[in-house]
C-alpha cells in the first residue's frame, strides 16, 4: 500500500528553484516579443526598427516552485563597434545559469536559399560562445566539443515557425545543432505564443535548487518603473525618424502610486546636444506633447490605472564608455523619490 501522511501532517513542499536566463540573438530576431510572451504581459518594447533594445531588460516569472529571472539583451553583432556595449552585456549576464539563442527561421531559410547561412550564422555563434562560455564545433572535422556532448546551458529557439513548412524547420534545426549541440531545441511563434509554454516548463525543470532572488511580487514595481522609461523611448523611436532616439536616454526621476491608485511619473530625456533637445521638444512643444500623450496612453493600458506623466528634455553628454540608449538609473532614484 502507498504511504499516506498521518492526519494533519503536511506533505513536504518541493525545494525552491531559481535561475537567471539570458535571451540572446541577432537584431530583430524577436527577443523582446519572446520575453513579453514568456512573462504574459509587456515588459520590453518591440518595434519594426532594428536595435530597439539598447540595454538589457529584466523580467521575472514563476512556474511551480521555480523563479526565473529573464534578461532580454540588445541584438548581438550590431553593437560590437559601440564603446561599452560588450562590457554592458557581459555585466548584465554575469551569473546567468542558462541561455536561449533566438533565431529568426524566415531569415535563416532565406539565407539558406542564397547559400549564405553559414556566413550569417558563424559570426553570431562566435559571439554566443564568448557570452556562454561554450565551444563551437566544426561540422567537418568534429573538433570542438566531444562527439554527442551538448552545451548544457544553451538552448536553441527557432522563431516564426508559423511562416515555414515543417521540412524547412527540421533542416534549420539540424544546421544549428551541427555547429553547437544545444541542450534543447524549441520551435515557437513568439508573436502567437505557440510553443512558448514548453520553454517555461523546461527552464523551470532545469533551474538549480536554491532560494529565490526576491519574494514573489516584490520585483513588480521596479520592473514597471523601468518599463515606463522604455515605453517613452519606444514612442520617441516611432515619432522621430532620425538618429536622435538611439542616442537619447530616458531616466525616471519620480515614480509614485498615489492614494487613489493613480500613478505619478516624472521622467527626464537626456540627449547629447542642445540642438537635439530642440528637435525632441518641437515647435511650440508639439513633438514632446505627442510623445507624452502616446506614452501616457500605453502606460495607462499596461498598468491598468490612470497615469500622470511629466517629461522634460535636457542636454546631457553620455558618460564615457556607456552604451548608447542606456536608461540612466531608471529605478533607484525614482523609488527613493516616491
Amino acid at each position: 500500500m502507498p504511504h499516506c501522511a498521518a492526519s494533519g501532517e503536511r506533505e513536504p513542499s518541493p525545494p525552491s528553484r531559481c535561475a537567471i536566463v539570458g535571451i540572446l540573438g541577432a537584431p530583430n530576431a524577436g527577443k523582446s516579443t519572446l520575453l513579453n510572451c514568456l512573462v504574459g504581459r509587456k515588459r520590453a518594447i518591440a518595434t519594426h526598427k532594428a536595435n530597439t533594445t539598447r540595454q538589457p531588460v529584466r523580467a521575472t516569472i514563476h512556474h511551480g516552485n521555480a523563479q526565473l529571472l529573464l534578461i532580454d539583451t540588445p541584438g548581438m553583432l550590431s553593437q560590437r563597434a559601440e564603446v561599452g556595449a560588450a562590457r554592458s552585456l557581459a555585466n548584465a549576464l554575469e551569473g546567468a545559469d542558462m541561455f536561449l539563442l533566438l533565431v529568426d527561421a524566415v531569415r535563416c531559410r532565406n539565407a539558406l536559399r542564397r547559400g549564405t547561412l553559414e556566413e550569417y550564422a558563424l559570426p553570431l555563434l562566435a559571439e554566443v560562445k564568448k557570452v556562454t562560455g561554450g565551444s563551437e564545433q566544426s561540422p567537418a572535422s568534429g573538433e570542438g566539443r566531444e562527439a554527442g556532448e551538448k552545451q548544457a546551458n544553451l538552448s536553441l529557439v527557432l522563431n516564426k515557425i508559423d511562416l515555414l513548412p515543417k521540412t524547412h524547420l527540421l533542416q534549420l534545426i539540424a544546421f544549428w545543432n551541427r555547429h553547437i549541440p544545444f541542450a534543447e531545441s524549441f520551435l515557437v511563434s513568439a508573436l502567437k505564443g505557440d510553443g512558448v509554454g514548453d520553454i517555461i516548463s523546461w527552464l523551470a525543470g532545469k533551474a538549480p535548487a536554491g532560494a529565490w532572488l526576491h519574494p514573489r511580487g516584490e520585483e513588480q514595481e521596479s520592473e514597471e518603473c523601468a518599463l515606463a522609461s522604455e515605453i517613452t523611448r519606444e514612442k520617441m523611436l516611432l515619432h522621430l525618424h532620425q538618429e536622435i532616439p538611439y542616442t537619447a536616454t530616458v531616466a525616471a526621476e519620480r515614480w509614485e502610486r498615489r492614494s487613489g491608485g493613480d500613478l505619478h511619473i516624472e521622467q527626464i530625456i537626456h540627449v547629447p546636444r542642445e540642438r537635439q533637445r530642440k528637435i525632441i521638444v518641437g515647435k511650440g512643444g508639439r513633438v514632446i506633447r505627442a510623445i507624452s500623450t502616446a506614452a501616457r496612453r500605453e502606460m495607462s493600458a499596461v498598468f491598468g490605472c490612470p497615469v500622470h506623466l511629466f517629461l522634460r528634455v535636457k542636454p546631457h553628454p553620455p558618460k564615457r564608455g556607456a552604451a548608447p540608449g542606456t536608461t540612466l538609473d531608471p529605478v533607484t532614484s525614482a523609488m527613493k523619490g516616491a
